[in-house]
């Protein structure tokens, strides 16, 4: 029997969750209109100090801090998948996005052999897969084990425009109803990267 699927609230904390799903706690506020223009004025060539201290004169402390930290990961991540795509960002996910290239040629050959269908992209992490599987046409559910990182992706999707549905899910035995399913497993479960598929999450053997 599939495991229930969890919507996402849209504008509440999280309660900090226990097993896999843990993780830091988002500020409410940090996809808000008000953090974007902040972010948009600080400075490429500043510290994270400086950035942290701008922020701070705006917002209070936590999500100020957040919000210095979410920019210093799209200053590291900008040459890799760059700023359009996925001003998200959150650790460790973005150092395990897909790059753009490759999510959008897999998504190019999902739409040709199967157009118009419906897609489960299981282990969407912060949505690159997601973005370029709803752009090519696919209808799209997208969805991640842990709760903080499926609102990221979210958020991602909500940037572009893009209608495809958010959840928090197991990728093994979701009640997710799909006519294919893309399944990127984390290969890097404990840090650093294993090519011992066992070790992987989820493991291909599951």
């Amino acid at each position: 029997m599939g495991r229930a699927v969890a919507g996402i609230p849209k504008r509440e904390n999280s309660p900090q969750l226990g097993g896999s799903q843990a993780g830091p706690i988002m500020h409410k506020d940090l996809f808000g209109t008000k953090m974007a223009q902040a972010l948009a004025e600080l400075r490429e060539e500043w510290s994270p100090l400086q950035c942290l201290d701008a922020l701070r004169k705006r917002f209070d402390p936590e999500l100020a801090r957040q919000g210095a930290h979410l920019f210093d990961l799209r200053k590291r991540c900008k040459s890799r998948i760059g700023l359009d795509l996925l001003p998200y960002l959150c650790e460790p996910n973005a150092s395990q996005v897909t790059a753009p290239a490759i999510a959008r040629y897999r998504a190019q050959r999902i739409a040709q052999l199967t157009p118009n269908s419906h897609i489960w992209d299981a282990t969407c992490g912060l949505g690159m897969e997601s973005i370029h599987l709803s752009r090519a046409g696919l209808e799209v559910v997208a969805g991640d084990l842990r709760l903080e990182t499926a609102r990221y992706a979210r958020a991602n999707l909500a940037t572009h425009g893009l209608p495809a549905r958010v959840v928090c899910a197991d990728a093994v035995g979701s009640a997710v109803r799909a006519q294919g399913q893309v399944l990127d497993p984390d290969r890097r479960p404990k840090g650093s990267r294993t090519m011992d598929s066992k070790a992987w999450s989820p493991s291909l053997e599951a």
